[in-house]
């Protein structure tokens, strides 16, 4: 078992229903965050997948990521999303995470990490992000002729 295939299994228990279980799920993702803080070599995957272990772990915990302003927004999420998702085996908050990481530029530094989850996955990304923003005209809807 890799890594991500651990770390797959850990995202799906600490969203399992019962007291118990997300107790037990807590001190796994605990533990495992300590472990991979330990692991000598480093990788943006490894990071990523680190700053997604925590932010669960934050939901887990009913707790507001405490470095960072952050504001909530609840959505529903059209069944084409969801099966998209399902289909890619992500989870839509990651997408919606990743997206809103790269239109705004937000960097994830490894030794200074943000415990939202948030932050950009390149400048690739980042580009192509703020392309389909202006592409649709967002700056624009709301600015006077």
């Amino acid at each position: 078992m890799t890594v991500n295939d651990f770390i797959n299994d850990l995202v799906k228990v600490l969203t399992a229903e019962g007291a118990e279980a997300r107790m037990a799920a807590e001190d796994i993702a605990a533990d495992l965050l300590i472990w991979i803080e330990q692991v000598p070599w480093a990788s943006a995957e490894l990071d990523r997948r680190k700053a997604q272990v925590g932010q669960q772990l934050l939901r887990l915990r009913g707790a507001k990521p405490q470095n960072v302003d952050t504001r909530k927004a609840t959505i529903w999420l059209p069944p084409e999303f969801i099966c998209l998702c399902a289909r890619d085996q992500v989870q839509p908050e990651d997408v919606l995470r990743g997206f809103i990481g790269d239109l705004c530029g937000i960097m994830n530094w490894s030794n200074n990490p943000r415990t939202d989850g948030y932050g950009s996955n390149g400048s690739d990304e980042r580009r192509m992000a703020e392309e389909y923003y202006e592409r649709v005209g967002y700056p624009w809807f709301h600015r006077d002729p």
